[in-house]
C-alpha cells in the first residue's frame, strides 16, 4: 500500500491505496472551513471542505488498474485568480 497526502484550499486528505483498493487514511479542514466524508473506501473516496466563499472537493478510486484523482478548488479563493 502506498500512502499519498493531498493539499487544497479547504483542508487536506491522506489516502492509502494500492491492488485496485482506496482508503481515507486521513483528513482536516483548514480554519474557516467544514468537512463532510462522502466516501471512504474501499471503491472510493470522496471528501468535500466548505468555506463561507470556497469549497473544495477530492475524490480518488481506480480506473482501469489505475488510480483516478481529482480535486476540484471553486470560489472566491481560487488559485491564480489574481491577474
Amino acid at each position: 500500500m502506498t500512502t499519498k497526502t493531498y493539499e487544497m484550499i479547504g483542508g487536506w486528505v491522506r489516502i492509502r491505496y494500492g491492488e485496485g483498493k482506496v482508503f481515507l487514511d486521513g483528513a482536516g479542514a483548514n480554519a474557516g472551513f467544514t468537512m463532510k466524508v462522502e466516501d471512504n473506501g474501499p471503491d472510493e473516496v470522496e471528501v468535500e471542505f466548505r468555506g463561507e466563499s470556497h469549497r473544495s472537493e477530492f475524490s480518488a478510486e481506480f480506473e482501469d488498474g489505475e488510480l483516478r484523482v481529482e480535486v476540484e478548488e471553486e470560489g472566491d479563493d481560487e488559485d491564480g485568480s489574481d491577474q
